[in-house]
Parts: C-alpha cells; structure tokens; sequence
C-alpha cells in the first residue's frame, strides 16, 4: 500500500497595516495632484484659446449698453416733444370747439330771425288770402241761393239727381278742360288748399269690391263747412263725376263728403278740385294714384280755407 504524499502547506503571511494605510493615502493624494494640475492646465488652454472672444464680447456688451442709454435719451427727448405737441393739439382744439360753439350760437339767432319773418309773412299771406276767400264765398253764396230759389222745389225732391243731369251737359266740355290738366295746376292760388298730401286707407268696413274717395272740406275755424253749396269734381281719362259737399255714404262723422269710383279695384288715376255749384274753382287740383290693394281703396283729400299750399 503506497503511502500518501503529505501536503504542503504555506505559512501565514502577516500583513503589516500601518504599512498599507500609508501607501493607500500616498497614492490618493498623487491622484489629486495630478488632477489639480490638468484641471489647471486645461482651464488656461481654454483661457488663452477664448480670451480674445471674451474682450470682443465685454466691448460689445459695453457699447450695447451705451447705444441703448443714447436710444433711451433720444426716447425721452422724443416723448417730451410729443407731450408737448399734444398740449398744443389740446389748446388748439379747445379754441375751435369755441369758435364753433359760438358759429352755433349765431346760426341759431339767424334761425329764429328767419322763422320769426316766416311767420310774418305767412300770417300776411292768411290775411291775404281769407279776405279773398270771404269775398268768392260771399259771391258764390249769391248765385248758389239765387239757382236754389229758381227751382227749390226740384232740387228739395231729388237734389242730387238735379245735379248730375246738369253736369251731363258740361261732360264734353270738362273733358276737354281735363285734357289741359297739368301738375302746375297745382300752384295757382286759391280760396282752399289741400292740406297735407293724400292719405290712403282701407274702407270701414273691410269691403274690398269698393274703390272710392274721402274727406273734408274745412273753414278758417277748422270745422266742416261748405254743405249743399260747394262740391267736388273728380276728373279721369275716361270719366268726369261731382259729389256735393254734404254727403259722404255713411263712411263717418269726420267726412263730409264723399263718393264711390267703383266695384272693382284698379290703378286709376284720378284729380279732384273744389269748386262751387255754379262751377267756380275753389282749390287747385288733387291727384289720387290707387295701388289696386284693399289696404288703400279709399282715398282722403282735407280742402283746407287759407292753408299752405301742397309741396
């Protein structure tokens, strides 16, 4: 039986500690050196590469700053001017605001000057013209009572027939007068005047197979007046008819007189004068234009005594 070798066996090494701790600080305060001195070393590469760059750039900001300090300076002066401009521009505009308020002041004393004469001069036109009326009416107050008392009783009985047969004999000549009717009729002065312009509405009682025209006929006290002795005469391109002041169908208390043109609605147009039973003309010439519409079949025409004229 072969014997077994005997192991080897290594002695214990003793480590000597102190000896170890000083190499260990030795070796780290050399790695801190080292890296103390690149660090420098770097920072100065670094220093002497970009040192021009850094001057260029502190000069810049230098005269940047000053730029900006004169930018500022002309900024102020600028604002100054401005304020000073603008309290100019106040001044100025405070002195037109009162001229302008004194302009005012003197157009509105011209104004009243000139309504003041305005009114003068129509109260002298009224004059003027109600004495003038009294003195046609008064005429035609005459030869209307003298045709009433040469056939009173006839005209009691059928007063309106009487006169429409009397008017039938005047058809050709009216129509022949009708044809000569202009616009500037309108201007020639007369005892009454169409107070306002001609007014439109529906009949009172909603009919709408009806067509006709409306009013009043009204003295210097602006009350109806003129019944049974002034009518109006209705002319159009085809036919020529009267109504007599005093009747207006039943259309209301505030008519007094009134007539029916048709049963059906048209466009016709139509002029309308006042005048009295003997044929005098009273008033200049109305002119009534229907739009066919049951909204504005009925017309209504004011004869006003000694109202201004239509425009």
């Amino acid at each position: 039986m072969s014997r077994q070798p005997t192991p080897y066996s290594i002695p214990p090494v003793k480590v000597k500690r102190g000896a170890n701790r000083r190499q260990m600080f030795a070796s780290g305060l050399i790695i801190a050196l080292l890296t103390f001195f690149a660090t420098a070393a770097m920072l100065l590469f670094f220093a002497l590469i970009f040192a021009p760059q850094l001057s260029n750039a502190i000069w810049n900001t230098d005269a940047t700053q000053n730029s900006l300090y004169g930018t500022s300076a002309a900024v102020q002066n600028a604002q100054t001017i401005l304020d000073l401009t603008s309290t100019e521009l106040v001044n100025q505009a405070s002195n037109q605001r009162d001229r302008i308020s004194t302009l005012e002041s003197e157009q509105a004393l011209l104004s009243a000057q000139a309504a003041d004469l305005e009114l003068t001069s129509s109260a002298l036109q009224d004059d003027i013209i109600a004495t003038q009326t009294a003195e046609v009416l008064a005429n035609a107050m005459q030869r209307t009572q003298a045709a009433i008392d040469f056939n009173e009783t006839q005209i009691a009985i059928n007063q309106q027939s009487t006169l429409l047969a009397s008017q039938a004999t005047q058809t050709q000549q009216a129509l022949s007068a009708a044809a000569d009717i202009t616009p500037t009729n309108t201007l020639e002065p007369r005892p009454f005047r169409i107070r306002d312009e001609v007014a439109y509405t529906s009949h009172p009682d909603d009919l709408c197979d009806w067509q006709g025209i409306t009013g009043q006929v009204l003295n210097l006290e602006e009350t109806l007046t003129g019944e049974a002795i002034v009518q109006v005469r209705i002319l159009s391109t085809d036919e020529e008819t009267t109504v007599t002041v005093g009747n207006n169908l039943d259309l209301g208390d505030d008519y007094n007189w009134a007539i029916q043109l048709g049963d059906d609605l048209t466009n016709n147009v139509y002029f309308l004068r006042l005048e009295t039973i003997t044929g005098d003309i009273l008033s200049p010439m109305a002119r009534v234009v229907f739009d066919g519409t049951c909204d504005n079949n009925l017309a209504i025409i004011i004869f006003a005594q000694g109202a201004s004229p239509t425009p």
